[in-house]
């Protein structure tokens, strides 16, 4: 194999394409014609994969959030939907006054340590269904 020169505008491309996953070390190589080794050698002593990997967490991180955010936004607008349009008796106890504040913090996110339960109970609000009221 003749001896071929990278230049670093190639090297950027060649790290780019690698890091992104467009291509493997081995397929790099060969397009410009370097040995495998020698892009795998610079690969592991630049730390490619360990950037690939960062950047890929990050991302994924911040789909997670940005989908939690988007499903807390529907549940909280849902919430209050149905509570404007519930016909809700008064709470009956200090219990029943309870549950709903949870519920209704729970549904904006400002309950604390709990922001990946954000569960809205709409049917505790709602009250039981007429085939479920004992007429006794």
């Amino acid at each position: 194999m003749r001896k071929v020169k990278i230049t670093p505008v190639q090297w950027d491309e060649i790290r780019a394409n690698v890091i992104s996953g467009k291509a493997s070390a081995e397929s790099e190589a060969k397009r410009v014609g370097v040995s495998p080794s020698l892009v795998r050698k610079k690969s592991m002593r630049e730390g490619w994969s360990k950037t690939h990997r960062d950047a890929h967490s990050l991302e994924v991180a911040k789909s997670w959030l940005e989908k939690a955010e988007e499903h807390r936004n529907k549940m909280f607008t849902m919430a209050t939907q149905a509570l404007a349009q519930a016909k809700l008796p008064p709470p009956k106890n200090w219990r029943d006054a309870e549950t709903a504040d949870k519920i209704a913090r729970r549904a904006a996110g400002l309950e604390d340590g709990e922001q990946g339960r954000q569960i809205v109970q709409i049917a505790l609000l709602r009250g039981p269904e007429p085939a479920e009221i004992d007429p006794a």
